[in-house]
């Protein structure tokens, strides 16, 4: 009889606790699919760099509202000649203007597409852009 109610005892507590595991589980989940999009800039800024800000937010805004909405990616302009952005420059390892797309510990760099492709090609540079993160999440 003892020994029907320590497994009776193991089955309840094993039945309560596996939800409580699985919630906790897709929480931790969720922490690892943020995707956090950075564009480093400088304070003065040429017309190029101004453009590859803009398609780059316009990419992340109109290719994932729901996402942003959520808070499971999000766009930081930053200037690295401010504190936070010298901050964030030097743990993403950034020495100057820099687009990049972050999950975890993947980092891609689409400085060269930004620069090359938003002032003439916007949409090449928005496609690179979602499929980057459309890869992280």
């Amino acid at each position: 009889m003892k020994i029907f109610k320590s497994l009776l005892a193991i089955c309840v507590l094993f039945c309560l606790t596996a939800p409580l595991n699985k919630a906790m589980a897709a929480n931790a989940k969720e922490g690892d699919e943020k995707v956090k999009v950075y564009y480093f800039h400088n304070t003065r800024r040429c017309f190029t760099c101004n453009t590859v800000e803009k398609v780059a937010k316009e990419a992340v805004k109109s290719g994932f509202a729901k996402e942003m909405g959520n808070g499971i990616i999000t766009f930081q302009s930053l200037n690295i000649e401010e504190k936070e952005g010298k901050d964030m420059a030097n743990k993403l390892d950034v020495s100057g203007q820099a687009l990049l797309v972050v999950s975890g510990d993947k980092k891609v760099d689409l400085t060269t597409a930004g620069f090359m492709n938003a002032v003439n090609k916007p949409e090449k540079l928005k496609s690179k852009i979602k499929g980057v993160i459309e890869e992280m999440l």
